[in-house]
């Protein structure tokens, strides 16, 4: 994204990886205790899921039952019928360099798998609605996709709200990194996301992990936009649940301001933090570990926002060494994952310039449950409650390995706790945390309450 001094950044990004599960994706999915033993045993339990290797590859991916052993449906029957998706999302206005990247890797999962015979059968007819940054354009646009016969939408907004009532009412099926309150909840039994319930749950796992690098005096800032203000309470919350102090809070800073931003990494300098976790979007986070490193508070600033950008140390060079960002899934940077080669080999064939942007893999991602729903649909006729019931069925569904193991109906109101991470050093993003082939760690959820 570019600069951070419009509107953008005022709003909760799609995090494909952040922790205001962080999304931070990715976070309560699986009993991982915030204690050494816990977290390993999640581990454990996200390496199972992710060793899918020699599985045979579908459009969902590979789903796992709660043992960890494989299961695949590319043999499943299909009716072979075409299913009309629909993006409603801005590709114009202010939220449109932050979001709408995401339609690249929409796209080219609906170009890889029409080419090879249709997402396990099923040909993809995707229409775009923009929502045009536009809260009432996105109720205009959920109505007009329900009258152009949309079986199932792909949304990331920050207005969704407005079009969740009418959409849930519809029973339409949506799939997305659910960035808003009304994505979530008992009520919508309709609405998908890769990574739970973000929104009122953070995941202790960036906390955790920060402690295990010796970082243990923390500090925790957000902007004033309800969402991000909202996951940053959970994330102090989760700050002593893995033996953290939390030396400094603010949620009301106006990351669009350089001064401001300057004037906080101050402000965590004078209160001794080692680390500092902002819910900040656009380049914010780069730039105030750009200004701790200028006054030397020798502090690392985790953010969810960035995912591992080449973009960021291009542009700031040196100047953001220990720069961190946590994300929900897997990436480039794990190519000896099947998902994620399968990923990059798609990407480098349709939109080769989107493959490191953390937006156009959150869009791949989304498009893999919507696959996983398909795999579980078999031979049934795709239609508006056949597809939600289908994805409600899912268990430990993980994308040959490029999510972590994410089960439905739980995820409803619940989240998905596990994470990976990376860190600027020597101006490039190396990883930090998990293996080669399970690039996850994992924490418990924690309530914003």
């Amino acid at each position: 994204m570019g600069a951070h001094g419009t509107a953008v950044g005022r709003h909760r990004l799609s995090r494909l990886g952040g922790v205001l599960c962080a999304a931070s994706l990715l976070v309560a999915a699986t009993a991982c205790g915030s204690d050494n033993k816990g977290a390993s045993s999640a581990t454990t339990a996200a390496s199972a899921s992710a060793s899918t290797a020699g599985a045979t590859t579908t459009a969902g991916g590979t789903q796992t039952t709660a043992a960890g052993s494989a299961t695949t449906s590319g043999s499943t029957a299909s009716d072979k019928s075409t299913i009309k998706i629909g993006y409603l999302g801005p590709q114009s206005g202010p939220f449109a360099p932050t979001f709408a990247p995401a339609l690249a890797g929409i796209q080219t999962y609906v170009k890889y798998w029409n080419d090879r015979g249709g997402a396990n059968g099923h040909q993809l007819d995707l229409e775009v609605y923009d929502t045009q940054s536009n809260s009432s354009a996105v109720l205009a646009g959920a109505r007009k996709a329900v009258g152009d016969g949309m079986q199932a939408i792909i949304s990331n907004d920050v207005y969704f709200d407005t079009a969740a009532p009418y959409l849930a009412e519809q029973k339409m099926p949506v799939f997305g990194f659910g960035i808003t309150l009304g994505f979530y909840g008992p009520d919508k039994q309709t609405f998908f996301s890769p990574m739970g319930n973000w929104i009122a749950y953070q995941s202790n796992v960036g906390m955790k992990y920060l402690v295990d690098q010796g970082h243990t005096k923390i500090a925790v800032l957000a902007d004033p936009n309800p969402g991000n203000a909202n996951a940053a309470h959970a994330i102090s919350n989760a700050v002593k649940t893995v033996g953290g102090e939390l030396v400094y809070e603010n949620y009301g800073v106006d990351d669009t301001n350089s001064a401001a931003l300057l004037a906080v990494a101050q402000a965590a300098k004078d209160a001794g933090a080692q680390a500092v976790y902002t819910n900040f979007y656009g380049t914010a986070p780069a730039q105030l570990q750009a200004n701790l490193n200028q006054i030397d508070a020798n502090a690392v600033v985790l953010n969810g926002s960035l995912g591992f950008s080449p973009d960021i140390p291009k542009q700031f060079g040196s100047a953001v060494e220990g720069l961190t960002s946590e994300v929900f899934t897997a990436t480039w940077l794990s190519p000896n994952i099947p998902g994620v080669k399968l990923y990059m080999d798609a990407m480098k064939q349709y939109a080769p310039d989107q493959l490191e942007n953390n937006s156009a893999l959150t869009g791949w991602a989304t498009m893999l449950l919507f696959g996983g729903a398909l795999q579980a649909l078999g031979a049934e006729k795709p239609t508006l409650e056949s597809i939600a019931a289908a994805a409600n069925t899912l268990q430990n569904f993980n994308g040959d390995g490029l999510m972590q193991p994410v089960s439905f109906p739980q995820m409803h109101e619940s989240m998905a706790p596990c994470m990976g991470f990376g860190q600027v050093k020597s101006e490039a993003w190396t990883l930090t945390a998990g293996t080669d082939t399970n690039p996850f760690i994992c924490g418990t959820p924690v309530a914003a309450s």
